[in-house]
């Protein structure tokens, strides 16, 4: 039986903190190497522990079997070592800095992101790709094609985009009037204006829509039906499904 007094530890932590000391005893050697012709390494490392497991539901925890307690599971932990080549080849790559971690993300409920982090899906780019692939996932441990038990990727998809929005607000520097083949267009240039597509752009001059010809980060063109007649004039953008932003564009008198 396990005494009360030790606390309990989860494997992942455990684990880290021997990789850790297993690292600094590689950097200890490698300086050693600049003055001494021979020296010693450890190549594996194998050890067993005692210990009683506790499950919550959601993580498993260890208790650390001290002298005298029966009843403890035994352990056995058995590492070996690892080339940088072998990482890069088998490990998941780090977030990107364009990237979004999706636990950064608060509007997604805990237990999505449990169930997401359990299928390896940690990135806003990552759930873009499942997405584009069309793939229907199913929630770890449920069956059948009921609603419940899959991921409603389209909402999950939304609440992306709402994260990213406040990450890369947009910013509009001059909004341009001008004549191109005849065609009237205005020029908006700023920047982040379109992070992902165009599908839910929109635009009106005063109470008319504008067609977009033109869609991305740095500029929107949009082609009017006819020319502003005020001297001021309401243009209102909606860029996505969560972001509108409002212009008073002059109409230059000649």
């Amino acid at each position: 039986m396990a005494n009360k007094n030790n606390k309990s530890w989860q494997l992942e932590d455990f684990i880290d903190s021997l990789v850790y000391e297993l690292d600094k005893a590689r950097e200890t050697l490698s300086i050693k190497g600049l003055s001494s012709p021979l020296t010693y390494a450890v190549k594996d490392v194998s050890m067993e522990l005692h210990v009683f497991p506790e499950y919550n539901g959601k993580d498993v925890r260890f208790v650390t079997a001290g002298s005298g307690e029966s009843g403890s599971s035994k352990i056995s932990l058995s590492l070996g070592s690892i080339t940088d080549r072998q990482i890069r080849e088998t490990a998941k790559k780090p977030i990107e800095a364009d990237d979004i971690a999706l636990d950064e993300i608060e509007d997604i409920d805990p237990e999505t992101k449990l169930q997401l982090n359990r299928m390896g899906i940690r990135s806003a780019k990552e759930v873009e790709k499942i997405q584009n692939q069309n793939i229907k996932v199913s929630k770890p441990g449920t069956t059948g094609e009921g609603s419940s038990g899959s991921i409603d990727f389209k909402k999950l998809a939304g609440l992306i985009n709402k994260a990213q929005r406040g990450q890369n607000p947009p910013k509009v520097f001059a909004a341009q009037l001008a004549n191109v083949k005849g065609k009237n267009v205005l020029a908006i240039k700023g920047e982040n204006l379109v992070i992902k597509n165009s599908d839910q752009l929109r635009a009106l001059l005063n109470s008319k829509e504008a067609r977009v010809i033109q869609a991305g980060a740095n500029q929107i063109v949009l082609e009017l039906a006819e020319l502003p007649s005020k001297k001021d004039n309401q243009l209102i953008v909606q860029l996505d499904e969560h972001t509108v932003f409002n212009l008073n564009v002059t109409a230059n008198s000649k």
